[in-house]
């Protein structure tokens, strides 16, 4: 196209602004001009498929330009002298001069008087940055192809590197990253999805909206979290399938142990061994799991009711724990060292509901049936290889009390699940001498439930000195597992110290009578007065608040405040306030029950003949010296029964069967229910407590947690340095309190191997 007449593309003519005002009105220069502009716009529409509408809106675009490009014609007409219309022809760059932004020439401060402000680049939409760059990022991809196949960023990175070489060292190592590919490499302040899914379940604790403020305020110091739609990401992908039941949610047996047994296989050290592994002698792997069931109240009522018309404030929670992975020649793959923490208690159940006969029997059953097949067929463990590895579990329902164990066996009225003797055969020092033998089984619970039972009520019947033909059957058994043989730890722990405490009531009321219905109304109140005293002593002398009424229900009988108690703080205060006459033999019973708690809450090896002779020793002289005391169902089972259950898991202490960690699920379901899950109603609240519980307890995250390490001993794992064995006692310390403890210690190594 040629400059000065009608080229073969076009067939308008080019005229200059000068020549156009003097031949032709304003309006009809400028729109000789528009008409050159259009042919540059054509080349917009080559690929439109709505070319008339897209012409459209060009013509309304040119026609705003028109009318603006008039009005300045005008203005420069009376402000400038005729000499300046007497410009060249037209050019090809009419359109830059159509789209050029205003100078700041004392002309075009005129020309632009009225009109749109200038603005700066930094003060633009981030839309038209972008046009305005366009030709530069044109030019920079036409110059990577020359110099060998180089993108933008890599020549921008490349720049930044060379214009700062000297003065910013820092930023041209950024600028050298970049050309590289390596930025990511370079910044290593960033997290991973996983990690940061555990900082925000495990160590921060803090809901969605947190972790979003927290990730931008992270954000103006340069270190980057995940979104928070990337962690939800991997999240789903962590979770295994969940589906409604009664009112709440449940998970499949099967695939809450498929995923838990996959996410500990990805754990770096498991993988190394399995990888090293014959297939031949190794496999099938053997896995142990611990499972079981627990209710609990005082729970969050959310502000809708359940799809189900219930509004509770208790919950039923079932539980499933990993407890080892062994190959058949029992090389140890995988041993859940915190099996008593809640980070270990992978969620199987959470339902509304007050754990009773009523409710158990709707789920328990289908645990059980899940539980058989289970262990009859096993499942397939799928490593990221692909190869699949099949797996044996053995799964033993063990993780209840005392409660949920006469409700599952049916022996409501008995006096020991373990064996079938009776509370009175239980007093006989002949008996305690010569043993207690476990022989309760719950197929024979069975027969006598089906020999004994009633068709029109279902229940076993009861008549007066039944025990030794009914032995403490009341109702049909709901399941077939051995859950009887629980070793429940913590609940033995926690109920022989109640027990323990009403024992020292009566003795320093000198009130020698257990059945609280044949006192007389002057020794309740010398038994309270004596509860009031001994309370107010061990709280002033060790700050241990014990059998005292919780705000959230129960009592402050902790397994913390146990421990205490039966340890070398309460000795003192024993001693001030028992009477002379009982004091020698309340003080050995303290330290025998003392040590016994300490020997079975043990993972370590265990002397069994050791621990058999203390707590027959330890049985006959309470009921020797102390004939009128009761012996409670939880202290029969410590001192007749520990170390028989003991033999039963391969002579090693029951630390690795506790309960501990399924209880500590109530307490997150009770805090989750009321600040990490939606309000608007029950079913939402109980499917966001359940999803974050998975979150909780997945075994790969746990992968992240901070190993324990000594400056001290340079070891990985074992102790903190706070604790360290090595560490040199401050001199300020309390001579006495430290030979008792270090006396107990020794008495309890003696048990241990």
């Amino acid at each position: 196209m040629s400059e000065s007449g009608e080229g073969p593309e076009s067939k308008y003519r080019r005229v200059s602004l000068g020549e156009a005002a003097e031949k032709t009105k304003e309006f009809e220069s400028a729109q000789d001009a528009a008409f050159w502009v259009i042919e540059e716009f054509q080349k917009e529409l080559k690929d439109s498929q709505n070319e008339d509408e897209k012409i459209s809106k060009i013509l309304d675009r040119l026609r705003s330009r028109i009318s603006n490009y008039v009005s300045k014609q005008k203005k420069i007409k009376k402000a400038l002298p005729k000499e300046e219309f007497n410009k060249p022809a037209l050019t090809d760059s009419m359109v830059d001069v159509l789209k050029a932004e205003p100078s700041t020439s004392p002309e075009d401060a005129v020309m632009n008087k009225g009109g749109r402000p200038t603005q700066n680049f930094d003060e633009v939409t981030e839309r038209t940055q972008r046009r305005k760059l366009e030709p530069i990022i044109e030019s920079l991809k036409k110059a990577g192809e020359e110099l060998g196949g180089k993108t933008p960023t890599q020549l921008c990175g490349r720049i930044v590197q060379l214009q700062n070489a000297v003065h910013d060292r820092s930023l041209g190592q950024i600028g050298k990253a970049i050309y590289d590919g390596t930025i990511h490499d370079h910044n290593k302040k960033t997290v991973s999805e996983e990690e940061a899914l555990y900082l925000k379940n495990h160590e921060l604790k803090i809901s969605d909206r947190q972790y979003t403020n927290l990730r931008l305020r992270l954000l103006k110091h340069e270190l980057s979290l995940p979104s928070l739609m990337k962690t939800k990401v991997v999240e789903k992908d962590l979770r295994y399938k969940t589906f409604e039941f009664e009112g709440g949610v449940r998970a499949h047996l099967k695939d809450l142990v498929t995923k838990t047994l996959n996410q500990a296989c990805k754990i770096p050290e498991v993988k190394r061994i399995i990888e090293s592994l014959d297939p031949e002698t190794s496999f099938p792997l053997k896995v142990r799991k611990l499972t079981g069931f627990d209710g609990s109240g005082s729970q969050q009522t959310a502000m809708q009711k359940s799809r189900n018309n219930i509004a509770q404030d208790s919950r039923e929670t079932a539980v499933a724990v990993l407890r080892d992975i062994t190959t058949q020649d029992n090389v140890r793959i995988f041993v859940n060292e915190h099996i008593a923490s809640t980070n270990s208690a992978r969620p199987l159940m959470l339902i509304p509901g007050t754990e009773n006969r009523n409710l158990v029997e709707k789920f328990l059953p289908i645990m059980d049936q899940e539980m058989k097949e289970l262990m009859k067929k096993g499942v397939n463990i799928e490593l990221e290889t692909g190869q699949k590895i099949p797996c044996e579990c053995k799964i033993e329902l063990f993780l209840v009390d005392g409660k949920a164990i006469k409700v599952g066996t049916g022996c409501g009225g008995a006096y020991c699940l373990v064996c079938t003797y009776s509370q009175d055969e239980a007093k006989s020092i002949e008996r305690i001498e010569l043993g207690f033998e476990i022989n309760r089984t719950m197929d024979d619970m069975m027969t006598v439930f089906n020999e004994l039972c009633n068709p029109e009520t279902g229940s076993v019947k009861k008549s007066n000195k039944d025990y030794e033909k009914r032995k403490g059957v009341t109702h049909e058994p709901l399941t077939t597992s051995n859950m009887n043989l629980s070793p429940r730890p913590l609940h033995v722990k926690l109920r022989t110290f109640s027990w323990f405490l009403i024992f020292l009531y009566r003795i320093l009321a000198r009130v020698l009578q257990w059945q609280d219905g044949k006192l007389t109304q002057e020794q309740k109140d010398a038994i309270k007065a004596a509860r009031s005293r001994l309370i107010e002593a061990v709280k002033d002398a060790t700050g241990i608040l014990m059998d005292t009424p919780s705000s959230k229900g129960g009592t402050t009988d902790t397994g913390g405040s146990a421990w205490r108690f039966f340890s070398h703080e309460v000795i003192p205060v024993l001693k001030s306030v028992i009477p002379s006459e009982f004091l020698d033999d309340v003080l050995k019973i303290h330290r025998n029950l003392s040590i016994i708690l300490r020997v079975i809450s043990s993972k370590r090896k265990v002397e069994t003949e050791l621990l058999k002779q203390i707590n027959t020793e330890t049985y006959v002289f309470l009921r020797t010296q102390f004939e009128w005391v009761q012996v409670s169902e939880s202290v029969h089972l410590l001192l007749a029964h520990s170390h028989q259950l003991i033999e039963l898991n391969e002579g090693f202490g029951l630390g690795q069967m506790t309960e501990q960690g399924s209880e500590g699920v109530n307490k997150l379901v009770r805090r989750f229910s009321e600040c990490f899950a939606r309000q608007t109603s029950l079913d939402e609240n109980i499917t966001d407590v359940f999803n974050r519980l998975q979150i909780l307890s997945n075994p790969f995250l746990m992968t992240f947690q901070r190993k324990q390490f000594c400056n001290n001993c340079k070891t990985f794992g074992e102790h903190w340095t706070v604790s360290c064995p090595k560490k040199e006692k401050k001199s300020h310390c309390n001579t006495l309190r430290e030979e008792l403890e270090q006396e107990l210690n020794q008495e309890v190594e003696s048990f241990l191997y």
